[in-house]
């Protein structure tokens, strides 16, 4: 178990490689610009894994991310868990290969369905056996693997709601 003040190994080189490029920047007007953006990510590295860490499905996850990833931790540690931190109890798939994450949400209006239904279709045609596929369920803390052999995509609870928090 990882005390406050420690970060999972993935994460921990996402924050050393942001720092290792912001103190590689010379001062330039030109290099502001960058300099400002990769504080803002460090700033948000930290920040998610500070409101996320004790959640029991993050720990799930962060289990998952740290035994599979090896490259762009960032997908899981920036990106799924701003999402999650956006929209905390809409259920989701989870997509994890060694290069990263993503998260495919399962409610939403009929274009972000639609859109999430075709890159599902993607995932099973494209990457095949290279990642592993999760439903995720915020409400309760279930994370279920799902049998890419006999899941089909047409059968995913996907639910169209035009008036949910996911329009776009």
């Amino acid at each position: 178990m990882l005390t406050a003040t420690e970060y999972p190994a993935g994460l921990q080189r996402e924050i050393n490689a942001t720092t290792a490029r912001l103190a590689s920047y010379s001062r330039s007007v030109y290099l502001d610009r960058e300099c400002a953006e990769q504080s803002k990510r460090l700033e948000d590295l930290r920040g998610n894994w500070e409101r996320m860490k004790d959640n029991l499905l993050v720990r799930q996850m962060t289990e998952i991310v740290e035994s599979t990833v090896t490259n762009c931790h960032a997908d899981f540690y920036l990106w799924d868990l701003d999402a999650m931190t956006r929209f905390p109890d809409v259920p989701f798939l989870w997509v994890v290969r060694s290069t990263g994450t993503h998260i495919v949400w399962l409610e939403g209006s009929r274009r972000v369905v639609q859109s999430n239904r075709d890159f599902l279709r993607s995932v099973y045609r494209v990457w095949g056996d290279e990642q592993v596929l999760y439903h995720a369920i915020p409400a309760n803390s279930t994370l279920r693997k799902l049998d890419l052999a006999t899941t089909e995509p047409s059968s995913l609870p996907f639910k169209i709601r035009e008036d949910g928090p996911i329009t776009s």
